[in-house]
């Protein structure tokens, strides 16, 4: 939800939230909910009900044995939709699980929010903020190049600008000095290029002009004064860099840019309206708030449920498997483990 909530428009309506508490945002809006008169909350029962353990010697069994059990159950007669895997740490597992249920073919979506600096897609951001703090060293500028979710323009181009680095050393940029002032490493390089090796790459005019325009598009984005000439190089850069057509076909990609700069734009409508009020440094800012948003992929309803822990402890399902429910990884422990009276 990216709107406060406002129920005072409706007093003559009565709401339920049930089982509010496994939220993910859930403390960001339960001290207005819970003020509300017209809203009741339906808690967690107490009563966990039955269950079967199972203890294995390692997470690579574990998995394998949670794929038999699936499959014997779909066997059986149960839907794909009727069954859920809970996961309390989800970091951990999720690339397993995705990886284990895709050879198996156990249909699965994984229901699991993430903040959008943690998406390749949503890494482009300090990624060009990178390459300008560093001055263009060659390894911040081929991370950048190198995002597989960003269709980039001039793919050949690129691809030759990265190759000129390595064969011209531009592995690191150069700061002021008395031989050579404050140059980057490419334009020492392009200046003295080893015509011994690959001329056909060091000849193509092409790669400093992709170097000059990138490196004039990428300060007017982290140097910008305000956030709307934030959005205005914002735009000037996806036009010049990124493939429109190509990033329409990466779906994940293309939502994810999209919620990023959804959350610029409303930087842009915030200083608009209270132009009193600057932001020293408007793309750092920027930057941190998308480590802080989080966001989750509408998934498939047909298919096995992958659920963070808390958000699976009442799923409505027949099938219901938690992996990894050691002490150390469950929830529950979560919430006490800063008690200094409680062991590990």
């Amino acid at each position: 939800a990216w709107i406060e909530p406002d129920f005072s428009s409706e007093p003559n309506r009565q709401f339920y939230l049930i089982y509010p508490s496994i939220l993910e945002d859930w403390g960001e809006y339960q001290y207005k909910l819970s003020s509300v008169k017209n809203i009741s909350m339906i808690s967690v029962p107490e009563n966990e009900g039955e269950y079967k353990a199972s203890i294995f010697e390692n997470g690579r069994q574990e998995l394998f044995s949670v794929i038999s059990i699936l499959r014997k159950m779909h066997n059986e007669g149960v839907e794909w939709s009727e069954m859920e895997v809970s996961v309390p740490d989800m970091d951990s597992y999720g690339t397993y699980i995705e990886r284990d249920f895709l050879q198996n073919q156990i249909p699965f979506s994984i229901r699991y929010s993430k903040n959008l600096s943690d998406y390749a897609a949503g890494q482009l951001f300090s990624q060009i903020q990178e390459c300008v703090s560093e001055n263009y060293s060659y390894d911040s500028v081929k991370t950048l190049f190198l995002n597989d979710e960003i269709p980039w323009n001039r793919k050949g181009t690129v691809d030759d600008f990265l190759l000129f680095g390595r064969l011209n050393n531009c592995l690191c940029s150069v700061e002021q000095s008395e031989t050579y002032g404050k140059k980057s490493v490419w334009e020492l390089s392009f200046s003295s290029k080893k015509h011994d090796k690959r001329s056909d790459v060091n000849l193509n005019e092409g790669i400093e002009t992709l170097y000059k325009s990138l490196k004039v598009n990428c300060e007017a984005l982290v140097y910008a004064k305000t956030f709307s000439a934030l959005k205005t190089a914002w735009e000037k850069f996806r036009d010049d860099f990124i493939n429109q057509t190509e990033i329409k076909k990466l779906v994940l990609s293309d939502k994810i840019i999209s919620r990023c700069i959804s959350t610029l734009n409303e930087f842009v409508k915030i200083e608009e309206e209270y132009s009193d009020c600057k932001v020293k440094n408007p793309y750092s800012f920027f930057v941190k708030e998308l480590g802080k948003i989080q966001y989750l992929e509408q998934g498939l309803s047909n298919v096995v449920q992958v659920l963070p822990y808390r958000t699976a402890s009442c799923a409505p399902y027949k099938v219901h498997v938690v992996l990894d429910s050691a002490q150390d990884s469950l929830s529950v422990y979560e919430s006490f483990k800063d008690f200094k009276f409680v062991n590990d």
